[in-house]
């Protein structure tokens, strides 16, 4: 009793910061617990739909991890396109959540996935020389807010420089 006499006003203030402190926590916990997302390891889908003719591509990727589940990812993605000759036609960085991905159709291999799609206009994508079919390369790579990346590759069909 002697001690709560000496502590004063300063025995009033230690509870609430000690009960403020286990509320913030258990937010804390509660929100990383209820957040769906894996760490990629790889993509299971990467396509590129479109070409000069149709005047945009759409690009549709999914991500999975090292058990080959298919899920959702915070993180940045990143998107090159180049030429048959390497210059880089299109350059482009964005980030995403988790909350931004979708249930899409798997075109290649059936069922669904859990992806992010995006559309690109052709007049985002300089003109450049193709290789003997016309077609350049798209690099995507997906760096999770963790550390964790996939990079992939599809070919593409690029706009291409008139003819001299």
């Amino acid at each position: 009793m002697d001690r709560l006499k000496r502590a004063g006003p300063r025995k009033y203030f230690i509870a609430p910061i000690i009960i403020l402190s286990l509320i913030i926590i258990a937010l804390l916990v509660l929100t990383s617990a209820l957040q769906i997302e894996i760490q990629p390891k790889s993509f299971r889908l990467f396509v590129v739909n479109g070409s000069p003719e149709v005047g945009s591509y759409t690009v549709l990727f999914a991500l999975q991890d090292e058990n080959q589940t298919n899920g959702p990812a915070n993180g940045y993605v990143m998107l090159k396109i180049r030429d048959g000759h390497d210059t880089i036609l299109h350059d482009s960085e964005f980030r995403v959540r988790s909350g931004d991905f979708r249930t899409y159709d798997d075109p290649l291999h059936g069922g669904r996935v859990i992806g992010y799609s995006w559309q690109i206009p052709v007049a985002n994508i300089s003109s450049g020389v193709p290789d003997q079919q016309g077609y350049g390369e798209a690099e995507l790579t997906f760096l999770s807010f963790a550390g964790r990346s996939a990079t992939d590759t599809y070919r593409v069909k690029i706009p291409s420089l008139p003819l001299p």
